[in-house]
């Protein structure tokens, strides 16, 4: 009987050792393949927010020449496009982004940096590597481009 408890520890042991295995090579293939997927998120949002710029810029140009009699109408409809315009923060890096939109390009500069915030928070232990914080620095002078835009023009 002695047996059986024995084989059954080391059955455990076993078990407990792959556990502990798989678990080990997770948190490789995470720090490996993490920082890339962020990397990846990052420059489409990027991209995305430079689009949307350009996009707005042109929708704002041709509804202004069109209207040029009625700037009311134009900056109600901008507003319900993007929300972030109709109320320009003081002294904070853009508007909220409870008041953001994905019509606006600050949605997509501050999604693209709380992802890689998130990443680079020691809780993860991953490393950050140069290109990531390169990264970064791009995305948030991206992102105080469209907030000072914002704040000095009611169109865009």
């Amino acid at each position: 009987m002695d047996t059986g408890v024995e084989s059954s520890n080391s059955g455990n042991g076993v078990l407990e050792f792959k556990n502990r295995q798989k678990s080990a090579e997770c948190l490789a293939l995470r720090k490996q393949i993490l920082p890339h997927v962020v990397m990846l998120h990052c420059h489409l949002c990027q991209e995305t927010a430079e689009w949307m710029a350009s996009s707005l810029q042109q929708m704002v140009s041709h509804l202004a020449m069109s209207s040029s009699s009625n700037a009311e109408p134009l900056s109600s409809a901008l507003a319900l496009l993007d929300p972030s315009t109709s109320t320009p923060s003081s002294g904070a890096a853009g508007p909220s982004p409870k008041s953001l939109t994905p019509l606006s390009p600050t949605y997509w500069t501050t999604q693209a940096m709380e992802i890689a915030d998130t990443l680079a928070s020691d809780s993860y232990g991953i490393p950050v590597h140069e290109q990531i914080l390169e990264q970064m620095a791009q995305l948030t002078v991206l992102h105080l481009q469209y907030c000072a835009d914002l704040e000095q023009s009611p169109s865009l």
